[in-house]
C-alpha cells in the first residue's frame, strides 16, 4: 500500500512534524496532518507501490506539486499560514501491463 517515506520539514525527516497519518483502504487514500511554516515549501515523499498511481492531491489551502519516479513521489506545496495543515492523497488502481513476446 502507499506510505509515507519522509519530509523534508526536519532532520528526522517526518518524525516531528507528521501530527497524524492514516491509510484508508476502502478509499484508496492517505490522510494526515502536519505542522507547518508559513512561506516554508513543505514535501511530502510518497512510496507508490503498483498497482496504485496518485489520482487527486489537497494539502491545506495551497496547490499542491507532484511529481513522481518510478515508486516515490514528492508532494509540495508552500503554506500561508504557521500551524497544523491537513493533507489528503488519493490513489487510484492502476492495471497492470500485459506480458508481450517479442
Amino acid at each position: 500500500r502507499p506510505q509515507i517515506v519522509s519530509t523534508n520539514r526536519h532532520i528526522t525527516q517526518g518524525g516531528v512534524d507528521l501530527v497524524d497519518v492514516k491509510w484508508d483502504a476502502h478509499s484508496k487514500t492517505l490522510c494526515g496532518e502536519s505542522k507547518v511554516i508559513a512561506g516554508d515549501p513543505y514535501t511530502i515523499v510518497v512510496r507508490v507501490p503498483p498497482p496504485y498511481a496518485i489520482g487527486k492531491v489537497t494539502m491545506g489551502k495551497g496547490s499542491p506539486a507532484v511529481a513522481a519516479k518510478g515508486e516515490l513521489a514528492t508532494i509540495t506545496v508552500t503554506p500561508t499560514a504557521n500551524g497544523a495543515m491537513r493533507w489528503r492523497v488519493a490513489f487510484k488502481a492502476v492495471p497492470a501491463s500485459p506480458i508481450t513476446n517479442s
